[in-house]
């Protein structure tokens, strides 16, 4: 399909970018409709998009019919399930709600860890075509669980149905809200660069010397700790608090940024910033839905977390932004990525402990 086309791999990536950007702009739709077919029938509407995308981009033979069947089709039905997991596990989980999304988002870091080696596996010998569609298939059984399992806590009051989901909230009562507002703010600076290590690794390891085997190496440590890291931060958010477990995480790979990748040259430490990067890196995830619903009330949680996705969405364009501003100086290839890498999630942290003063006055405080 893509055969001697030009600038292929950009074309390849802005479908994933368009795939992200339609999914987060479209919950606030997701959140409507949900309310409207109930969670059951969503979570299967959502399976059978995603699977649908897929299997439709197996017929594809032009980009632009990439672009429908993975970036409209599959970010529409991940749009449905996102939006509903995450709105559920906190009706599930009190006390241990960021255990539990960590628990979910290694789950996800852990197909990250196998599907790349199934589609290599499955590309070679049958074709992209059969491996999108194989992957439809497997969508689809995963997410057949999914719909099974995964339902409303009808006691709770962000439950599809509760009395209080059916009021609408107007925007602008959360465009007031200063807590939610500087929660945004800072979801920006961290989501901005949170995909940069993972996704310019291993063009910076052939830069500096190294194989694509060793760059590939890299990515797949990385994969590895950020498992484990994603795991581990919300074990950690139920213990120290939420904004207090953001801002560890988030002072980490910046400095991590700074300091070793600033200075990486060579193999070994390489290793040890992909290392670093994946256990630090992407906590958002894992923190961000404990983190909005502390600022909102329950009963305003759902309605929320639709219009902060919209509010965080351009944060998605991050990558590609920093890519072309390196692009477009005169210095040191990467040092622009090393910079915004490390920055942003330093001031991402103190915009963090700005809102953890709104909150709390106490240093120590637990949130």
């Amino acid at each position: 399909m893509l055969h001697g086309a030009e600038n292929a791999q950009s074309s390849i990536s802005f479908v994933i970018t368009m795939c992200h950007f339609i999914g987060d702009m479209f919950t606030p739709c997701a959140h409507r409709i949900i309310l409207l077919i109930g969670t059951r029938m969503a979570l299967v509407t959502g399976t059978l998009m995603v699977s649908g995308g897929f299997v439709a981009a197996g017929f594809a033979t032009e980009v632009w019919q990439l672009y429908l069947a993975i970036g409209v089709c599959y970010g529409v039905g991940h749009s449905f399930l996102y939006t509903i997991i995450t709105v559920a596990i906190p009706q599930w989980f009190h006390d241990r709600c960021s255990t539990a999304n960590g628990i979910i988002c290694g789950a996800v870091s852990l197909s990250g860890l196998l599907l790349p080696y199934l589609m290599y596996s499955c590309n070679s010998s049958l074709g992209y075509e059969w491996t999108f569609r194989i992957l439809g298939f497997i969508f689809l059984g995963a997410n057949a669980i999914t719909c099974v399992l995964v339902k409303d806590n009808p006691r709770s009051a962000t439950a599809v149905g509760s009395g209080q989901n059916q009021k609408k909230i107007p925007v602008l009562e959360f465009l007031k809200d200063g807590n939610f507002i500087i929660w945004v703010a800072a979801a920006i600076a961290q989501l901005s660069v949170a995909y940069v290590p993972s996704f310019f690794v291993p063009s910076y390891a052939s830069h500096i010397g190294l194989s694509n085997q060793q760059g590939s190496f890299a990515i797949l440590v990385m994969s590895i700790s950020n498992l484990v890291g994603r795991t581990f931060s919300g074990f950690l958010a139920d213990r120290l608090g939420n904004l207090n477990t953001s801002i560890i995480f988030n002072s980490a790979i910046g400095l991590a940024a700074l300091t070793l990748w600033m200075y990486t040259y060579s193999f070994p430490v390489l290793m040890g910033y992909a290392v670093v990067a994946g256990f630090f890196g992407i906590s958002y995830y894992t923190l961000m839905p404990s983190i909005l619903r502390l600022i909102l009330s329950p009963e305003r949680y759902r309605s929320g977390f639709s219009v902060f996705m919209v509010l965080v969405c351009p944060a998605i364009l991050g990558p590609t932004l920093i890519s072309a501003i390196d692009d477009h100086i005169d210095a040191e290839p990467f040092l622009t990525h090393k910079i915004f890498a490390g920055v942003m999630p330093i001031i991402s942290a103190l915009i963090i402990f700005l809102l953890k003063y709104q909150l709390s006055k106490e240093f120590w405080s637990k949130i």
